[in-house]
């Protein structure tokens, strides 16, 4: 779908060579474009019916571990990506003819299996003669839409360790980082590589890279130059790793991931590392200019006990440079809840400033943005919220609703906009 911020939507069916739709297995977590493409991965960042149901037979703990293991299913063992040529999305059916008798336009695409699972990705804007980079985060044997219930138990057996419910469950194997370069028009991926290639423990890729999560770029070009523009190559990535921890490892993950294809820490390994020491958080800078220069350039571990969440890049002044500006990421440690703020240019010091207030207090925080001004709303589109909801507030047929609408919810959007 297309939408140009005034009018309607507009939409294409994507189908694959053979002229059948293409179809989504997974989810799609993320959107990429280049100059020439744009880029849809179907990430394992998995949705369905499980992760609706939390607790719903509180006293029947059987029957929800036989439940869930019932509904949950395996992710992809690979990742499929679909390309789609820019210069195809010509016009398309507009979302408001639904009562007219036109064809939703089709669009052929390439399809591409990128080995591993994928959650999060980056892409290149500029792809010379057709050949796309993509950056990849390869979350290995790990649920990330998975979290810890009340009734999951430890692999430990250990009844007085925390049990965190609600928080992400820890992986299952060393997570992977990878560049490829891919034909746009051929879907042949011709040049590869991950990180790390083969486990060494006291490797600092392998040190780093256990539950690698959110990334942080330089994602425009100076203000002054191109306002909006991205820049055209992505030489440096970084990554926050949420780590490995005693306590965020369930015994039904365990179970899950034991026959887990691609492994390459051993799960005796795997569970040995967690219990005796564990994993820190981690935040580190990818070199991703080539696939040869592809390398850890600087990183920085977290203190026991911390994880470092949203990471996000803020450029210093004008530079250009994607190492030129400063890292921000939120920090839980010891109850209290921070800011931290890295020189982008050098991690390995350490956060050079930390932002505390006893009023400051959040959860699992996860993307960011960075905005180098704040002011009000410009784009003058507006979907009146009554006109919007009156009808579904009538198929309720509730004096409560329509009273909860009229006096809340209403008057709180007609003022806002009066003020815009």
């Amino acid at each position: 779908m297309r939408w140009d911020g005034k009018g309607e939507l507009e939409r294409w069916q994507l189908v694959l060579p053979d002229g059948s739709p293409v179809k989504i297995k997974q989810s799609i977590h993320q959107i990429g474009f280049s100059q020439d493409y744009v880029v849809i991965v179907d990430t394992s960042f998995r949705t369905g019916i499980e992760q609706i149901i939390n607790n719903p037979f509180p006293n029947n703990k059987k029957f929800e571990e036989w439940l869930r293991k019932k509904l949950d299913v395996m992710e992809l063992a690979t990742t499929p990506v679909y390309l789609i040529p820019r210069d195809l999305l010509t016009k398309g059916q507009k979302s408001g003819v639904s009562d007219r008798n036109e064809d939703v336009p089709t669009v052929t695409v390439q399809k591409v299996e990128i080995p591993l699972e994928v959650t999060h990705f980056l892409v290149d804007y500029d792809n010379p003669e057709q050949l796309i980079t993509l950056h990849a985060a390869h979350t290995c044997a790990w649920d990330v839409s998975e979290w810890i219930r009340a009734y999951d138990d430890s692999p430990y057996f250990d009844h007085k360790l925390p049990r965190p419910h609600g928080m992400e469950q820890s992986e299952m194997d060393i997570s992977r980082v990878g560049r490829y370069v891919i034909n746009g028009k051929t879907g042949e991926i011709v040049e590869q590589k991950v990180i790390p290639e083969k486990f060494i423990p006291d490797a600092e890729e392998c040190k780093c890279t256990w539950g690698v999560a959110l990334y942080a770029y330089l994602d425009r070009l100076p203000s002054a130059l191109y306002p909006t523009m991205p820049p055209g190559k992505l030489d440096n990535i970084y990554w926050i790793s949420l780590g490995l921890w005693k306590d965020l490892v369930s015994k039904f993950m365990v179970d899950f991931f034991k026959d887990y294809p691609s492994r390459e820490v051993p799960l005796e390994e795997l569970l040995k590392i967690a219990k005796t020491e564990g994993r820190p958080s981690s935040l580190f800078r990818m070199d991703t200019s080539s696939t040869e220069s592809m390398k850890i350039a600087d990183s920085y571990e977290f203190p026991p006990g911390c994880i470092g969440l949203s990471p996000q890049f803020v450029p210093r002044g004008d530079g250009n440079s994607s190492t030129d500006g400063y890292i921000t990421c939120t920090v839980w440690l010891n109850n209290t809840y921070e800011i931290w703020i890295f020189e982008a240019w050098d991690l390995k010091q350490g956060p050079q400033w930390k932002l505390s207030d006893s009023s400051l207090n959040f959860g699992l925080t996860l993307h960011t943005t960075w905005l180098p001004t704040i002011g009000r709303r410009q784009a003058s589109y507006n979907v009146p919220v009554r006109e919007d909801y009156q009808e579904l507030v009538n198929q309720k047929r509730s004096q409560e609703i329509q009273d909860l609408f009229d006096e809340k919810v209403y008057p709180h959007f007609e003022k806002e906009l009066k003020s815009i």
